[in-house]
């Protein structure tokens, strides 16, 4: 029996906080500070605290992020309440994975302004990526309290839920956050993978096909339609998908593999050779695609091609190695009938 390449599944959940969701906006006077310097100074103050924000936004633009950090610390300590420093503090050091500290500066901004729900939604987005989904799902349903159209804070609930492994629960959300915000390729291609990992293979296909519409340059996207399409038992759409990517990618091994599959579960079994020497080809020691291999060439009756695999297998996989030997030369095992009395 061929064997299926144990890479299929593994497709990840997309969260949507992305480069460039910064700020710019004039601080507020520090509660009390105009009780100890006069109006022309609290201006300058506010002025400058501005002027520093706005130098942080674009040195985050240039991805100069430590440079934007610390204009953002200079503008957070002229103006200690500056929300949307924070914000802007917040969400370039997460850029910078320093995620404990983002947390820090997005837990800040909720206290300063407590009916911020983007603000929930990027805390949320944050704790999931700091591992705790838990804490995530309680901010990002208090975002969704305050906005009930924060398509964002859906998708990121879906990912707490999926992490958790509450796939039914994280479809739903998924679900509502494509409701808001249809043809974003990002949920969609989440709504394809949990699917996947609650095992409705026709019905991811169908969202998969969608993001490959929404998106054809994604080459993983036409990878997991393939793996979608082997589950479902649609083979000839399994080798369309995965011819595409080996156009987008032509060194990716592992889709050769799939190939080699699909096309040996369609009875295609030259072109499954193909596709396995050419996996071999790209990684020598790649034990699964050697076993395939030796297979198929038993298949069409190359017995010498086929027991050359067996050897290179030995050097692999002893036990697989033997496993083939054992394939190979099924027909020559003599079948005991049983007795008739």
């Amino acid at each position: 029996m061929i064997k299926q390449n144990s890479a299929v599944l593994k497709a990840s959940i997309i969260s949507l906080t992305v480069a460039g969701l910064l700020i710019l906006a004039l601080p507020k006077a520090t509660h009390g500070q105009g009780q100890n310097l006069s109006n022309s100074s609290a201006e300058r103050v506010l002025k400058e605290a501005a002027e520093l924000n706005q130098q942080g936004l674009l040195y985050a633009k240039s991805g100069e992020l430590p440079a934007a950090v610390s204009a953002f610390l200079e503008a957070i300590s002229l103006q200690p309440n500056f929300t949307f420093a924070h914000y802007n503090l917040g969400i370039v050091l997460i850029q910078l994975n320093r995620i404990p500290e983002g947390v820090g500066q997005l837990r800040i901004v909720i206290e300063l302004s407590p009916n911020y729900a983007e603000a929930y939604a990027y805390l949320g987005n944050a704790l999931i990526s700091d591992g705790n989904a838990n804490a995530a799902i309680e901010v990002l349903l208090r975002g969704i309290g305050l906005d009930p159209k924060l398509f964002r804070a859906y998708n990121d609930l879906g990912a707490a839920y999926f992490k958790l492994k509450q796939y039914s629960i994280a479809l739903e959300s998924f679900r509502k956050a494509d409701a808001l915000n249809p043809n974003d390729a990002e949920i969609n291609i989440n709504i394809a993978n949990t699917l996947m990992s609650l095992e409705k293979y026709e019905a991811a296909v169908t969202y998969y096909q969608k993001v490959t519409r929404l998106r054809p340059g994604w080459a993983n996207t036409w990878e997991y339609l393939g793996d979608a399409a082997v589950r479902a038992q649609h083979y000839k759409d399994a080798v369309k998908a995965y011819l595409r990517v080996t156009r987008m990618v032509p060194v990716k091994e592992e889709v050769y593999g799939k190939l080699g599959f699909a096309y040996w579960k369609l009875r295609r079994y030259h072109e499954a050779a193909e596709a396995l020497e050419r996996a071999i080809a790209l990684k020598p020691d790649d034990a699964s695609a050697h076993f395939n291999l030796g297979l198929i060439y038993s298949y069409l009756g190359q017995k010498r091609s086929a027991a050359e695999q067996v050897m290179l297998l030995d050097s692999l996989d002893r036990k697989m190695a033997r496993e083939l030997f054992d394939g190979i030369h099924l027909d020559k095992v003599i079948t005991v009938r049983p007795a008739v009395h």
